[in-house]
């Protein structure tokens, strides 16, 4: 059979690569045995869906051989780094970005002469660029679940409402039309879900789109030399050259909708979670991820919905949005490096993608695939958000979580303004981040 073009090109890449001599890529039987085709990969998906991944691959002749580990989300950077001290583990890990700050100096890097910054802003979407560093490509991306917009169609026509706000500016008018109370303001309808962080779902996250929008990054990366390890610094209470304290007011903004005393009042900590509400009907707007879209139909079959992007600050110059993006990465002790690095060029080929995202739901990391949405009634609107998506650079979720919800909940709970709350915040996550970069670095 004839190679396709991607074939070729993995062979040009290789050819290229012992031309300039990069040992790192060689290809090389392991000194366990196994064969140079053969690699092991550890990852949060599914096993049977990266089973069906590889079945795929072969059938499209690309003759992988793939032997994978499913590890729980909360339990791989300490199963990965437990077996890179002993000196095992796998060839490949695939990872959530929110755990990229444990384990992005455990894993190679793919130079820039074999896989150049042009070819991969190229092929993958702006969120991957958070995997790259000044010597090359920490990780390929190879998924990404973009925030997005869930509205029920039924409250919004009941409320004479069109649609869902595309920016944010538009919310405040159409909180009134939309929240319903009894004679006492006890809320049995809410216009959206936002204000606290307990019966929030994707609090965090929706924060952390909220501080992107404004500006904000929350957390920066100082890239790594040749002289120093890459360091990560809290940067919350900066003003980044705004006029007003851009934390401060997406913090505001966002716990407006639980403040009695504001037209914006919407929501409160005893209602159930939003995402029941959601599916009960008495939630008009829910920000959820594109993941969420099978549960929400299962949860209710006969919820009269729709999605929409999710909503954009009306001045920006560029729209942006919070996404959970996974790479594909090399550990540094890999005695298969070749043979992994060919196997995560195939599964973040064009196939691999499509076979990865199989349900149709997710859209791909890939430029040209993002070109051709699916004719169903929500591919327009996940694809166009893939776009939008940004790299984040965040703490363990444990930590990242709880310093999220007190910085909310300080405010909600009149214990603090958002600039005290804010200041707090950034705090806790430097002490975290000076408290854990030697561990991460070991």
């Amino acid at each position: 059979m004839e190679m396709t073009t991607f074939q070729k090109g993995i062979l040009g890449i290789f050819f290229v690569a012992m031309i300039v001599g990069v040992a790192f890529f060689a290809v090389q039987r392991g000194g366990d045995g196994k064969s140079a085709s053969e690699v092991v990969m550890w990852g949060t998906v599914d096993a049977d869906l990266m089973n069906s991944v590889s079945d795929a691959l072969n059938e499209a002749d690309y003759n992988l051989g793939i032997k994978y580990r499913f590890i729980e989300e909360d339990r791989l950077v300490q199963t990965v780094l437990e077996a890179l001290a002993a000196g095992t583990g796998p060839d490949i890990v695939m990872f959530p970005s929110d755990r990229f700050m444990e384990l992005e100096d455990k894993f190679q890097r793919i130079p820039y002469d074999v896989l150049s910054e042009r070819e991969f802003q190229d092929t993958f979407i702006e969120a991957g660029e958070m995997f790259m560093d000044y010597d090359g490509i920490v990780a390929l991306p190879i998924m990404v679940d973009p925030l997005i917009t869930y509205w029920n169609r039924d409250l919004y026509s009941n409320a004479a409402v069109s649609r869902p706000p595309l920016f944010w500016d538009e919310l405040p008018a159409l909180i009134p039309a939309l929240t319903k109370t009894d004679g006492t303001r006890t809320i049995y309808q809410s216009a959206i879900g936002m204000g606290e962080y307990q019966n929030v779902a994707n609090a965090k996250n929706i924060m952390q789109a909220l501080l992107l929008q404004s500006g904000n990054p929350v957390i920066t990366r100082v890239a790594a030399t040749s002289n120093r390890a890459a360091t990560f610094d809290a940067v919350l209470t900066r003003r980044f050259e705004r006029a007003l304290d851009p934390a401060s007011a997406a913090l505001s903004f966002f716990t407006q909708f639980a403040d009695p005393s504001r037209d914006t009042y919407t929501w409160n900590r005893s209602l159930r979670t939003s995402t029941d509400a959601f599916a009960a009907g008495e939630l008009a707007t829910y920000f959820g991820f594109a993941s969420e879209l099978p549960d929400i139909q299962r949860q209710n079959p006969n919820l009269n919905y729709d999605v929409a992007p999710f909503p954009q600050a009306r001045a920006a110059a560029a729209k942006r949005s919070f996404g959970r993006v996974w790479g594909l990465a090399i550990p540094k002790n890999s005695k298969n490096a070749g043979s992994a690095y060919t196997t995560m060029l195939a599964i973040t080929s064009q196939a691999g993608v499509t076979a990865l995202n199989a349900d149709g739901v997710l859209p791909p990391v890939r430029r040209d695939m993002l070109t051709t949405p699916p004719g169903n009634t929500w591919g327009r609107t996940f694809y166009d958000a893939a776009f939008t998506v940004r790299g984040v650079y965040d703490l363990p979720p444990t930590e990242s979580s709880t310093i999220f919800r007190d910085m909310i909940e300080a405010v909600t709970s009149g214990r603090a303004g958002a600039d005290n709350a804010v200041s707090r915040a950034e705090a806790e996550m430097d002490t975290v981040i000076s408290s854990r970069v030697n561990v991460w670095a070991e």
